[in-house]
């Protein structure tokens, strides 16, 4: 079930994919404090679902999630041409090199790690929803491949 809280106003969307009611709420309230507009999937393919039918203006997926984890998510957003230019941020606990590296080759266009500390967090989200679009295009061009634990990486 998608919950949705909504300030009036045109405002950013933001779409939280997060399978913990307790994170998802901390999360969300951060958001509407900072005056975004908020919906709350539980899992994956929910937010995929919901992203689908009325895209928003970013996306911040947990990684370890239930039916579709972040990284199959954020995958599937950027492989769909509608959807692909949509920045997606990926938070965890996870904090190996291997993780953030994974998250880099699926896309991902941020990676917070789990308590994650406001300031960064919303930082971020402003970087993200100020970078133009003809700067990620250039970013796609410039992908290396990248050797991790025997993996190969395109970052």
């Amino acid at each position: 079930m998608t919950e949705q809280t909504t300030p009036t106003g045109a405002l950013p969307e933001i779409l939280i994919v997060e399978d913990s009611p307790v994170e998802a709420e901390m999360l969300r309230r951060i958001l509407v404090r900072a005056n975004y507009r908020v919906t709350v999937t539980r899992n994956g393919e929910e937010g995929l679902q919901a992203l689908r039918e009325h895209p928003r203006t970013l996306v911040i997926i947990d990684i370890n999630m239930p039916l579709m984890n972040g990284y199959e998510m954020c995958r599937a957003i950027k492989l769909d041409e509608k959807l692909w230019s949509i920045p997606v941020i990926l938070v965890t606990m996870l904090s190996e090199p291997k993780d953030i590296i994974k998250a880099l080759d699926v896309g991902a266009d941020g990676y917070i790690t789990k308590p994650y500390v406001e300031a960064i967090l919303l930082g971020r989200i402003s970087l993200l929803l100020a970078e133009p679009l003809h700067r990620k295009l250039a970013d796609e061009r410039r992908k290396i491949q990248v050797e991790y634990g025997g993996e190969k990486y395109n970052v």
